[in-house]
């Protein structure tokens, strides 16, 4: 991964480039950016620059044998962890297995106690490298559907940890500096956490630790104080909307509404070129949702409810997002802020209709509901509960 691949962050770039050349680089640090600003790929870069033989002022060479390596991402002295957990498969396939024969050998008895230790990321390296070198921008749901684990949670485990100490104790194998990349450190469990705060404090010699988050807000205050953060803010709007008409060979003015629609995130711009269908499922569902709460059509929101549950519930996570953000776009178009407006066109007179019975302070309140529904979701609640209890509530804001 090249620096100049990665779209702007120039000054922090030039910055992590200056680490190097002036021997500076600190042995524990923190990437923190929002979803689909590239810190990821930031951080692959910055190791490549580390173990590049021939570096040049401002980038890898992209040539020499340990930058070859990079580019397949298989270099002995870089290492990822990342959250994983069982797929959804795997009870599945034990009880066939157990059916199939009642009497297991010693070998096998020693399989099955391995298919109860908890999985790692070494588990999963083929597919992890497969989706940064296909996609390079991804999210963390797409990552738990690239490895099948359904609806459960992804985590870095205790089991980890230890992994984790041991390779960092290894000697290098053809470069100075050992590199551990840790995606979503936010995944660890307290325990697993814990283990690791003497070696992120007195690591080896030449060992570097690069933690790549999305929400430091759920990691430990003693983690964080022992890396050096460097913080992404999102891609600007005009710099995305040239690298989807590069990358994806749009015209300039899809580009842009992608880039404004998506928020400034590559992730979510890539996701609505390929679900547009997918989108107006979820723009069509969310005005029938509403009329019926606005009509208080109880049975409606019951069938509309049912309806919403058959989606699965990343979709449902998916759908929730669209509607925060029609949310949105309703109260900049009563007010005629046309310039702030990132709506399709196509959906523009139906929000307008649907904007012009909205009171406007009713539309906070709307967000923080549709916003609380959705990290109820994300805990794994019930989603049938969640939007029956959701369209109750929305109908008490219209009826106030």
């Amino acid at each position: 991964m090249l620096f100049k691949n990665i779209i702007v962050h120039q000054e922090i770039k030039k910055n992590l480039i200056k680490t190097v050349n002036e021997n500076r680089i600190s042995h524990a640090q923190l990437f923190y950016g929002p979803e689909g600003c590239g810190s990821l790929l930031l951080a692959i870069a910055y190791a490549q620059y580390i173990h590049c033989t021939n570096k040049q002022s401002d980038d890898s060479c992209g040539e020499c044998p340990s930058c070859q390596k990079y580019s397949k991402l298989i270099h002995p002295d870089l290492h990822f962890v990342f959250p994983v957990n069982k797929s959804s498969d795997d009870k599945k396939k034990k009880n066939q297995d157990d059916d199939d024969d009642e009497t297991i050998s010693s070998d096998k008895k020693t399989k099955e106690k391995n298919k109860n230790e908890p999985p790692v990321s070494d588990d999963f390296l083929t597919k992890w490298r497969e989706i940064i070198l296909q996609k390079q921008y991804f999210s963390e749901n797409q990552w738990y559907e690239k490895i099948e684990i359904g609806n459960k949670q992804g985590i870095i485990n205790t089991k980890e940890s230890e992994i984790i100490i041991k390779k960092i104790n290894f000697k290098s194998f053809e470069s100075e500096y050992k590199i551990m990349i840790i995606w979503l450190p936010e995944r660890m469990n307290t325990q697993a956490a814990n283990k690791l705060l003497k070696i992120l404090e007195e690591p080896p010699e030449k060992t570097l630790f690069i933690m790549v988050s999305e929400n430091t807000e759920l990691l430990l205050p003693t983690i964080l104080s022992r890396t050096q953060i460097t913080k992404l803010t999102k891609i600007d709007t005009n710099d995305l909307a040239q690298a989807l008409v590069k990358n994806f060979s749009l015209d300039p003015n899809t580009a842009l509404h992608l880039a404004k629609a998506s928020d400034s995130n590559y992730v979510k711009a890539a996701e609505m070129l390929n679900q547009e269908s997918d989108e107006k499922i979820y723009f069509d569902t969310f005005l029938k949702f509403m009329r019926a709460v606005y009509k208080r059509n109880i049975f409606e929101i019951l069938s509309l409810t049912e309806e919403i549950n058959e989606l699965g519930r990343e979709n449902i996570k998916h759908f929730l997002e669209k509607s925060l953000s029609l949310i949105r776009e309703s109260l900049i178009l009563q007010f005629n802020l046309h310039q702030a407006n990132y709506i399709n066109p196509s959906e523009q007179k139906d929000i307008f209709n649907f904007a012009k019975v909205i009171k406007p302070e009713s539309f906070s309140l709307l967000y923080n509901e549709f916003n609380l529904a959705y990290n109820h979701i994300e805990q794994n609640g019930n989603p049938k509960i969640i939007f029956f209890d959701l369209g109750l509530k929305i109908s008490g804001i219209f009826k106030r």
